[in-house]
């Protein structure tokens, strides 16, 4: 009976219990690297603009990030307000990470247990020039790994687009040929017994 159901709405219980290991790993990821990004010490352009820049109002705001010379406005006001709130930072740090991650399983079509564990590992682990620059740096993070995340939405927004039209053709060929099927037949009777006579 519950076969059926899952059958009806397209699932499986194979597919089923592959969605469910991989929410395990992904939730699994994403306490790692909440309890790591909390952890983490504040460096260099972090600390300046944490105790090196004053800012009262969202004029202030507005005011630095315009006049600061590199250009990057949404990197560097996400930063001014994120070195403010200890546990923003953290959060935001880890849902990021964890997003980029769970796009990474559906794009590459990861569904191996041992490929989903792999790829987590090379996230969690690249090389400690990148990690210090990057993953603990939160100008860094902010300014190269958010638009990274926003491009892989684009590309899965741009995938799940194109599947959407080809299940809509499918389903349109599926539905033109059934339709053909039925009218078979009666072509078939209509050309061997000729109109009605009346």
């Amino acid at each position: 009976m519950r076969k059926q159901i899952w059958k009806r709405l397209g699932w499986s219980i194979t597919a089923l219990e592959d969605k469910k290991k991989c929410f395990a790993w992904l939730f699994f990821f994403f306490v790692l690297q909440l309890i790591l990004q909390y952890y983490y010490p504040m460096t260099s352009d972090d600390l300046y603009f944490r105790y090196g820049v004053e800012i009262s109002n969202k004029n202030d705001l507005f005011n630095y990030v315009l006049h600061f010379g590199n250009g990057r406005y949404l990197g560097n006001s996400s930063v001014l307000i994120l070195v403010r709130c200890h546990w923003l930072r953290a959060l935001s740090k880890a849902v990021i990470m964890t997003a980029i991650y769970g796009e990474l399983i559906y794009l590459l079509d990861l569904k191996n247990e041992l490929q989903i564990a792999f790829a987590g590992i090379l996230m969690l682990l690249p090389s400690v020039k990148m990690y210090a620059q990057v993953y603990v740096w939160t100008a860094g993070f902010q300014n190269y790994i958010v638009p990274i995340f926003l491009y892989l939405t684009a590309i899965l927004c741009w995938k799940k687009c194109k599947e959407a039209k080809e299940n809509g053709r499918k389903k349109q060929k599926e539905r033109t040929d059934h339709r053909e099927h039925n009218e078979l037949p009666h072509k078939l009777r209509k050309r061997r017994y000729g109109p009605k006579k009346t």
